[in-house]
């Protein structure tokens, strides 16, 4: 029995109030929807949804909404690189909504005959959504909300963010006070330059000699000493990214379900970092530069010797001078400004003079630049000559320029003043008639006094912060997403029913579905179809199984990982499925190829301090180093990361203020499991860097063991059955629904359905 399949389309453009149409259809045409979740030849495909190839005719009602495409002349026309929402029903009820595109147009004898369009699901537009945009461009827009974990740069605020964390609060980051969690941003110990030790002998281990060691034990003493706070990095919760794309591209993730891997209460997802490494070395180049110009008071100047109106400069023969034809002899000045400035700690600031008239740095400033504040007062002398036409002014603006890249909130200006004004009348000759006392001389010199020095203290404001966009990875939203999908085997799909099976309204209609994928199927549904088969027959084989299936991140970059690797003779924090491991002996017992499962991310080894002076002492203080295996700064891809508040107490850590040493009890310690004997972000059984044993508990053993084994096991069969389900169950029939053929249940690994007839065709796995 054919069911009354309908097809709308929204009329207007993808963004605009949705006037759905309905297309015409042609009666014999065949809407053919296959579906898949998890394909095993393609275990890591994710954003999986279908796609459909069908003609419409060219009826005066398709013709209209499709504005008459084939005719080029029309303006306003059809725009068919825009898809447009759509949806099917069955027998009246919703089946599938996604959206449409226009392929082409048949035509015959030059009139239009059909149009071929492409039904997509919505979850393969996600791709086209993100497009090649990248993770930065979630936080450079001004009311962004990434945009609010931007901060003001200093050492202290470094150091809180390694003690404590912040959280966000409102637009504002706060000091988190919890004593177990990290907080929504923090700094952990993962220094992206020198390198630490913990010593109480004061005893350093041998190293690159172009690489800074530096010992934090509290008490340690020499000036290598104490934890360098501009080497560390932020970290922020990846959940705030995913709420960034949501507010970017107008898309909902579910998070409120017991299931829903976005959820807050799901700690392997919400204890989860991303470590803000954008350039490698330290965050002097990463901190935005801040540059502030402050205008101080005008300077009169006045003669004082010889009087009369010899003075050009004067304002009682100002506009005489500014007058007199030919005139050009020139000014040269000679001024001394001293300038007191209390810079708070940490980061570069630099200091220029420069000409409020012209803009031009009328100093040499070597001893102004490049200076590292250390909370003391500093005097910085601006000793410069300014030669100048006359121009009949008769004062002049001398401006300070203050650039910082990090570590001044304030700073005080004081003690500014000119102690030395040499003035000099150069190439003195006849001014075309004007009688000029000093005719003939070839200079004159005169003394004049400054009638408005700065003799008060002000204090001025400026600030260099970190900026989120600049730190953020260079990547790819849509390949951030992917990485996350691999890592935690996950689903994502648009859940498009309106109303649940008790009758009331889906809360989360029309929002993206993310879950592990053995969630995805405990919520499914048992079918028994048995007596909907329409033949007797039906094939059963093996799956195509690959010979080797590697679960990996990026290749490693960094000193410990590498080393590690290399004694091991193994790849730590990845995992291979192969004939070994599946007690399989024979080397021809699977045929297929080898498939990798790489993420984007890269992992890393942590270590957890020893006492250089006494290797049996382990202290409780962890930490990771993004350098090369050479020991240099390196660039690695994203990092990924638990971040746990750690209590140190006994072994208090030294941090550096300048000269200044302050010691904390608690830090944000790194690392790749979320706890003693909790989840790990290992695919494989590893041993815990901080806690002692091994942890078994990886990212394949919870997310891919329940899905991959069963296909390596001997009774494991891929059986395809050629079905006629009837309306209703195609309405309601999900991939995670569970299928009863003769007793024996089965998961869906493809469905393909001819929606007009109900005629499908199964390939199902067998529970083993």
């Amino acid at each position: 029995m054919r069911r009354e399949v309908e097809v709308y389309i929204n009329a207007n453009e993808y963004g605009q109030n949705i006037a759905y149409q309905r297309l015409d259809l042609f009666e014999e045409e065949s809407i053919n929807v296959t579906n898949s979740i998890k394909d095993i030849r393609d275990i890591a495909k994710v954003f999986t949804d279908y796609s459909q190839q069908f003609n419409v005719p060219a009826s005066t009602t398709n013709n209209k909404l499709f504005k008459h495409y084939y005719n080029f002349d029309v303006s306003n026309g059809y725009d068919a690189r825009v898809k447009r929402e759509a949806l099917i029903k069955i027998n009246g009820e919703d089946y599938k909504s996604g959206f449409v595109a226009l392929s082409d147009v048949s035509m015959k004898n030059q009139n239009p005959y059909s149009y071929k369009i492409v039904f997509y699901g919505k979850t393969i537009n996600l791709k086209r959504l993100f497009g090649d945009n990248k993770i930065d461009e979630l936080a450079n827009y001004a009311d962004a909300y990434l945009s609010k974990f931007n901060h003001i740069y200093t050492e202290d605020y470094a150091r809180n963010g390694l003690k404590s964390g912040y959280n966000l609060s409102g637009s504002n980051l706060i000091i988190n006070t919890s004593s177990t969690t990290a907080g929504d941003l923090c700094y952990p110990f993962i220094s992206s330059k020198s390198h630490y030790y913990w010593d109480t002998s004061n005893n350093g281990p041998s190293l690159n000699e172009d690489v800074v060691s530096r010992n934090i034990e509290a008490n340690a003493s020499g000036s290598d000493r104490g934890l360098r706070l501009i080497d560390l990095k932020p970290a922020i919760r990846m959940y705030h990214i995913i709420l960034a794309i949501e507010e970017k591209y107008g898309i909902q993730f579910t998070k409120n379900g017991s299931n829903d891997f976005f959820s807050q209460s799901n700690l392997p997802f919400y204890e989860l970092y991303l470590w803000l490494h954008r350039e490698k070395g330290d965050l002097n180049e990463q901190i935005e530069e801040d540059v502030q110009e402050i205008y101080l008071n005008d300077y009169t100047f006045t003669n004082t010797s010889p009087t009369g109106n010899d003075d050009p400069r004067s304002s009682a023969n100002k506009n005489l001078v500014a007058s007199v034809n030919n005139f050009s002899p020139r000014i040269k000045i000679k001024y001394e400004y001293k300038v007191t400035i209390t810079p708070a700690v940490g980061g570069l600031y630099s200091l220029e003079m420069l000409d409020s008239f012209s803009g031009e740095i009328i100093s040499p400033v070597t001893n102004a630049t490049d200076l590292t504040g250390d909370g003391n007062p500093i005097t910085i002398k601006f000793i410069f000559e300014r030669n100048v036409v006359f121009i009949g002014e008769t004062t002049f603006t001398p401006v300070l320029k203050v650039k910082t890249r990090g570590g001044i909130t304030s700073f005080v200006l004081s003690g500014l003043s000119i102690t030395k004004t040499t003035q000099e009348y150069e190439n003195i000759s006849s001014f075309g008639g004007f009688n000029w006392s000093l005719q003939g001389q070839s200079s004159y010199v005169a003394n004049y006094t400054i009638t408005n020095p700065a003799t008060s203290t002000s204090t001025f404001n400026i600030s260099a912060g970190l900026e989120l966009a600049s730190n953020l990875p260079n990547m790819k939203v849509i390949d951030f997403l992917t990485s996350i999908f691999k890592m935690f085997n996950l689903v994502a799909f648009y859940d498009d029913r309106r109303i649940l099976s008790n009758g009331s309204s889906n809360p989360d209609f029309d929002k993206i579905k993310v879950m592990t994928l053995d969630n995805y199927y405990s919520e499914g549904t048992s079918y028994d179809i048995g007596r909907y088969l329409y033949t007797n027959k039906h094939s059963v084989g093996k799956a195509n199984i690959f010979s080797e299936i590697n679960f990996k991140y990026s290749s490693p970059s960094t000193f410990a990982i590498i080393n590690n690797n290399e004694i091991a003779n193994d790849e730590f924090g990845n995992e291979s499925l192969n004939n070994t491991n599946t007690q399989i002996e024979s080397p021809l017992a699977f045929d297929g190829g080898k498939y990798d499962v790489e993420l984007g991310f890269e992992h890393m080894v942590f270590e957890r301090m020893r006492d250089q002076s006494n290797s049996t002492t382990l202290t409780t203080v962890q930490w990771g180093w993004m350098v090369s295996d050479d020991e240099f700064p390196v660039l690695a891809k994203p990092l990924v990361v638990f971040c746990k508040k750690e209590s140190t107490t006994s072994y208090l850590i030294n941090t550096q203020d300048g000269n200044n040493f302050t010691t904390i009890d608690t830090y944000i310690r790194p690392s790749n499991t979320l706890g003693d004997g909790l989840q790990t972000i290992n695919f494989g059984s590893e041993n815990d860097e901080f806690y002692s044993g091994r942890n078994d508990v990886s990212l394949f053993e919870t997310y891919y063991d329940n899905y991959i084994i069963p296909i390596y096991n001997e009774r494991a069969r891929l059986s395809k059955f050629k079905v006629v389900l009837p309306a209703k169950l195609i309405n309601k029939l999900r991939l995670n629904d569970k299928i009863v053929i003769s007793g024996k249940p089965y998961k869906i690994n493809k469905i393909k359905i001819n929606i007009n007839t109900g005629k499908a065709d199964l390939e199902l796995i067998n529970e083993v």
